[in-house]
């Protein structure tokens, strides 16, 4: 499937606000992210992610040229559309802001903005990497530069790093991992450690 089929169903399936299934891994079938595609451009995509048991689980930044499939409107994607209508899709206000998000503008940018506006932790994945390199902050943004404060597994302060934006492939924003990071560093915090 060509690159501009899957930008085709990216910008179908964002009209319509229903749950797809995009597959990023041609080796493993079994990691997909599933989720409402909330905005797109050229490059990339946003889509709210909707776990397994139909909960909101934040949101993930994708480049399309790495998605190999698309699944909507089958079995999986019903599932979760119905568990997600029964939770009332407890998303967070911090959606919203990408709701009006134009086909032109520079969707990775507007995410590292959100990130840093909020304090959010996220986690980002670079160019030729299999893992998240980085979780943290994104404490300053500066030309094709970010610096994030980094926070390592355990909730720890882990130094800052200074990423050059044209190699971030994709950024989680808020998921269970993310929020896992934070519970275990504000009671670190709270500890006195």
């Amino acid at each position: 499937m060509s690159t501009s089929s899957i930008r085709q169903l990216i910008k179908y399936n964002s009209a319509l606000h229903e749950i797809i299934s995009v597959y990023l891994n041609i080796l493993d079938s079994q990691q997909i992210c599933a989720g409402k595609v909330l905005a797109y451009d050229a490059e990339y995509f946003c889509i709210e992610n909707i776990s397994k048991h139909g909960r909101f689980d934040g949101f993930s930044l994708r480049r399309i040229c790495d998605v190999f499939r698309i699944d909507s409107q089958g079995s999986y994607e019903n599932r979760l559309m119905k568990l997600n209508e029964c939770y009332k899709n407890d998303n967070e206000n911090i959606l919203d802001n990408l709701s009006n998000f134009g086909e032109n503008d520079n969707l990775l940018k507007k995410v590292l903005q959100l990130a840093k506006g909020h304090q959010t932790l996220v986690s980002i994945l670079l160019d030729n990497s299999d893992d998240d390199d980085l979780t943290g902050a994104i404490y300053d943004i500066q030309g094709h530069d970010i610096t994030m404060s980094k926070v390592n597994f355990y909730g720890q302060n882990d130094g800052l790093s200074v990423i050059q934006i044209k190699n971030i492939v994709a950024i989680d924003y808020n998921t269970d991992d993310e929020k896992s990071i934070k519970l275990l560093m504000e009671g670190s915090l709270l500890a006195g450690q």
